[in-house]
């Protein structure tokens, strides 16, 4: 048990940053006429996921926080920058 704990403690500073990419991936490769709610439900849990390996790093003081803050940073920023896929552009112009 204790040798499955340390490989996933050396596996965490590759696979947040890959998680990261692949819901940022999956988030916008979505088509805007379908209902997205289980995509960005999907993208939230592995947004939580992240969050709490990058607040486990920083507390640690691992070597791959700065790997882990990027990759959150980066969740974040797509996560706003993603418009609502219900919206139009023509629903946005005022007047």
């Amino acid at each position: 048990m204790e040798a499955l704990v340390e490989l996933f403690v050396v596996w965490t500073s590759v696979l947040v940053p890959l998680l990261a990419m692949w819901a940022i991936a999956t988030i916008y490769m979505h088509k805007p006429n379908h209902p997205g709610i289980a995509v960005e439900s999907l993208f939230l849990f592995v947004l939580l996921i992240v969050s709490a390996a990058t607040l486990r790093t920083v507390v640690v003081n691992d070597g791959c926080w700065l790997v882990h803050s990027t990759s959150l940073s980066a969740m974040i920023l797509a996560g706003v920058m993603r418009r609502p896929l219900d919206q139009s552009s023509d629903s946005l112009l005022i007047g």
